[in-house]
């Protein structure tokens, strides 16, 4: 017996028990068995459907329960895998380098899959048969609260005592039922890690305007856009053969929406450079066509800093220049050349009024009312319009008249300057100054010839216009000065005789009558004048029985200015005498309107500017010199009188400059109130900046119906209209058309600072055969813009300037300023010199800046919109050259000067300086 087993139970006899028979046994099972026999015979198949119902009712949702429970089991179990395989990969990389590759670089911003040390093991990627993949990313991480990250931003390279913050971010994937399943863990890491280094780094900072280009691109997108190059030039070590190098070399970077691009590369000398970008690089950057360039702040199309060293462990920042998507510019040019002059209001159907000048290819009109914006029109090329009058007729007749290419010029219309013809000339006409047309069809015009002065008479309307030559018995004139027509038939001639001895004739008759003979001729009549006048200037006639004339010398002094005064009889000569009550001791007296039978007139007095207001027609004339008129005036340039408004038995304006420096151009409106007159500045259009005003006029005669003023003058981006529609007492409103384009000298040379500086620099050099219309250089988009005006240097960037601005990749348009140089070209004898050529040469830069002025007309007169500036000058005659080095002209924004030997005269716009050939 195994010593294991235990021993055999024997019987206790001292215990009664009893056995129980197999056989009972199994017979009392056997009639329970037929209990329950006989009990089934009662359960029906139905019974048994429901109950089989009830059980599957009750056991499916307990297995979908189950099932459910199986497979969230699952996934969590796959998600805590997940989990601890992204904590594990955050363990072993953050205690590792971060991955630089052969680039250098320490930030790729491009999910990796990760790479574990040497030495140190990976964990599986298959866990419980589910299969993971693992990426991980590095990113800077943005430390304040401008958005820059700190290792482009702290100027030293990352240490153990200051460390650069990256962002770790490792993701893992798997699959789990129909969907791919994720989770990522994120770490921050300092960088770098102990350890000996070998490599330096470069910390490449760009920028650009920050504002949002012309295509939607945000300054962050450019900024991303922007190819980096960096390029080794030469290694760092040269004891070590294997010592590491940049590969590739060179290799392109793109920077950080911050504009930071931070490597680790290997020691050595670096060139940076930052390339075009291309539209799609990144994706969001959308819309660039490649033009314009991306430019530095200096205009070019590339930026780079060279010989960057980079040393173990240092950092080199690299600061390249603002670097953003250029502008480019278009240009234009100022000047008021296109309503130089003036502006007449002769009353007809078509042309109210009109304002005449010189264009960019010939003369320009420019015509309307009082109400909307008028209309304007280039003449005949090479034409100049000097003045325009209209005929009394219902359809009346409109003369303009000049002189062009081929010598005098008269130009008429039957309703306005765009239905211009040309009418003949007589022969040897080389300039038509002055034009008045006192009936139906009738009219008189001043004329230069090679031999002097010369009086026309037209007769003008339906049917062909008629023009003739017209000699004045007994008279030998040597210039024409004015001419006026109280009646339709009579009219007032001043001329200055043999000497400069002035004298006035009347001429009867109506000039229609040429249609008739054109053997007609004027009768003409010699008037009587004071023999105290000296010379004589503008007549006007305010009604039909009495003409006023300017002149120089009273009964005081030859040397005074004054008024003459003639009733005008129905026959016979006028006797023309001084206005006693005009004041004594005036300069000048150099305009003259009148309404009905209230005058003013303006001029200078010693002490500067004067107005002098007249009541006329009576049995004397009653002058005296304004003194309500507002402070600070250095000059009146134009007069008129328009309609009397209720309550006033006058109503004139007068166009003045104050002394200020620019934009400094008022129009005054006077009224006549209960025996006195009030000056008070018209209230002008906002946005309208004048510099001058060239002139002023009014409807004439002044009836109810007839209440058109209109004022041209200059800004400094060009021309302005104002008119108004109810007197000069009215509403001013700004009337001019969008394309008024004067006439400018040729070759100017353009220059740009960044606004508000002076740090010029030329963009187009002087002497083009063309003035640019276009910058040949791209602009980088400043935010402020830049300053554009004339010259080659700030000593020539004295006047005005102009603004030139848009955002990146824009087109920004400027209108250059010009100043007006009105000259009257005179002999040694006072006599005009015709046909010749002023050049002016700058005095303000090393380079030198010519330019050429149209050549002088009959009377000696020429001009141009030219750059602001002091020039000296040379007179081309024939084959002859005068230079005058010792005279120097200064065009300023409402004035001229010349100066000679430290005496300087002034002339204000729109009057011309005289200088001698």
């Amino acid at each position: 017996m195994s010593p294991t087993q235990p021993p055999p139970r024997t019987p206790d006899p001292s215990r009664n028990v009893v056995p129980v028979p197999t056989r009972r046994v199994r017979r009392v099972r056997a009639d329970r068995r037929s209990s329950r026999r006989r009990g089934d015979d009662g359960v029906t198949l139905v019974e048994v459907l429901i109950a089989i119902v009830i059980l599957l009712i009750t056991m499916l949702p307990m297995g979908i329960l189950l099932t459910s429970a199986t497979s969230a089991s699952v996934s969590a179990r796959q998600r805590q895998a997940a989990l601890q395989l992204a904590d594990s990969w955050v363990e072993i990389l953050s205690n590792s380098q971060p991955p630089t590759g052969v680039d250098g670089t320490v930030l790729t911003n491009q999910p990796t899959a990760p790479v574990a040390p040497a030495g140190t093991q990976a964990p599986p990627s298959t866990l419980a048969g589910t299969n993971y993949t693992v990426t991980a990313a590095y990113a800077e991480n943005l430390v304040n609260d401008v958005g820059q990250s700190d290792l482009c931003a702290a100027g030293q390279p990352p240490s153990s005592s200051h460390p650069g913050v990256i962002l770790l971010r490792v993701t893992v994937y798997w699959s789990g039922g129909q969907s791919e399943q994720q989770i990522s863990v994120s770490t921050e890491i300092n960088y770098p890690k102990p350890g000996l280094q070998t490599q330096g780094f470069l910390a490449i900072n760009l920028t650009n305007d920050g504002e949002t280009d012309v295509w939607g691109n945000s300054a962050a997108t450019r900024l991303s856009a922007l190819p980096v190059t960096v390029t080794e030039i030469s290694g760092g070590s040269t004891e070590s053969p294997t010592a590491p190098t940049l590969s590739p070399n060179p290799y392109t970077l793109f920077a950080d929406p911050n504009g930071c691009i931070f490597a680790q590369v290997p020691v050595g000398t670096y060139d940076v450079a930052i390339q075009q970008p291309t539209a799609g690089t990144p994706a969001t950057f959308v819309g660039y066509p490649g033009t314009p360039q991306f430019v530095d702040t200096s205009g070019s199309s590339t930026d780079e800093q060279d010989n960057q060293v980079v040393t173990v462990t240092a950092e080199q920042t690299v600061q390249l220049d603002a670097f953003d998507e250029g502008i480019t510019a278009g240009v234009s040019y100022g000047g008021a050349t296109a309503i130089d002059e003036g502006v007449q209001c002769p009353n007809a159907a078509g042309l109210t009024c009109v304002a005449t000048g010189d264009g960019a290819s010939g003369a320009t009109a420019t015509w309307g009312a009082g109400g909307s914006t008028w209309q304007s029109a280039n003449l005949a090329a090479g034409s100049h319009i000097n003045q325009v009058a209209c005929t009394t007729a219902v359809s009346a007749e409109c003369v303009g008249v000049g002189y062009g290419s081929t010598g005098g010029l008269i130009e008429t219309t039957t309703s306005d300057a765009n239905a211009l013809s040309a009418d003949v000339t007589p022969a040897g006409v080389t300039d038509v100054t002055q034009v008045v047309c006192p009936s139906a069809d009738g009219c008189y015009a001043l004329a230069t010839t090679a031999a002097g002065p010369e009086l026309l008479a037209g007769r003008v309307g339906p049917g062909p216009d008629t023009w003739v030559a017209l000699s004045l018995p007994g008279v030998t004139a040597t210039a024409l000065d004015s001419i006026a027509c109280p009646t339709s038939t009579t009219c007032e001639l001043a001329y200055a005789g043999a000497g400069g001895s002035p004298g006035i004739v009347r001429l009867d008759g109506d000039p229609a009558l040429l249609g008739v003979s054109s053997l007609w001729t004027p009768v003409v009549t010699n008037d009587s004048l004071s023999a105290s006048v000296q010379s004589l200037g503008t007549i006007v006639c305010p009604s039909t029985t009495q003409c006023l004339a300017t002149a120089v010398g009273d009964a005081t002094s030859p040397s005074d200015a004054t008024l003459v005064a003639a009733p005008i009889a129905l026959a016979g000569g006028s006797s023309w005498t001084n206005e006693t009550s005009f004041p004594t001791g005036a300069s000048s007296v150099t305009d003259i309107s009148c309404a009905s039978s209230n005058c003013v007139a303006i001029g200078t007095v010693p002490a500067g500017p004067a107005v002098w207001t007249g009541s006329v027609g009576g049995a004397t004339d009653s002058w005296a010199q304004a003194t309500s008129f507002p402070s600070g005036i250095a000059a009146v340039t134009s007069v008129a009188c328009g309609i009397v408004t209720s309550g006033d038995n006058g109503n004139c304006a007068v166009a003045a400059i104050t002394s200020g420096a620019a934009n400094s151009g008022v129009l005054l409106q006077g009224s006549l109130l209960n025996g006195g007159w009030a000056w008070n500045p018209v209230a002008l259009p906002s946005g309208v900046s004048i510099q001058y005003f060239v002139g002023v006029s009014c409807e004439n005669p002044t009836l109810p119906t007839n209440a058109t003023c209109a004022a041209v003058g200059a800004t400094p981006s060009g021309p302005v209209v104002l008119a108004t529609s109810n007197g000069t007492s009215g509403t001013w409103t700004n009337v001019t058309p969008l394309s008024l384009v004067g006439s400018t000298v040729t070759g100017i040379s353009l220059q740009t600072a960044p606004a508000v500086t002076s740090s010029w620099t030329t963009q187009v050099a002087a002497g083009q055969a063309a003035n640019a219309t276009t910058l040949p250089n791209v602009l980088y988009p400043a935010v402020n813009g830049y300053s554009i005006s004339t010259g080659d240097c700030s000593a020539e960037a004295v006047g005005p300037s102009a603004l030139l601005n848009a955002a990146p990749g824009g087109t920004a348009s400027a209108t250059v300023p010009l100043g007006l140089l009105p000259i009257e070209l005179v002999s040694a004898s006072g006599t005009p010199v015709v046909g010749a050529t002023i050049t002016l040469t700058s005095v303000g830069c090393p380079i030198v800046d010519t330019y050429n002025l149209p050549v002088t007309d009959g009377e000696g007169y020429t001009n141009a919109s030219v750059p602001y500036g002091t020039y000296s000058y040379s007179v081309t005659s024939g084959s002859a050259s005068v230079a005058h080095t010792n005279v120097t002209l200064t065009v300023g924004v409402n004035s001229v000067q010349s100066s000679t030997g430290g005496v300087t005269l002034n002339s204000y716009l729109p009057a011309p300086l005289q200088v001698q050939a």
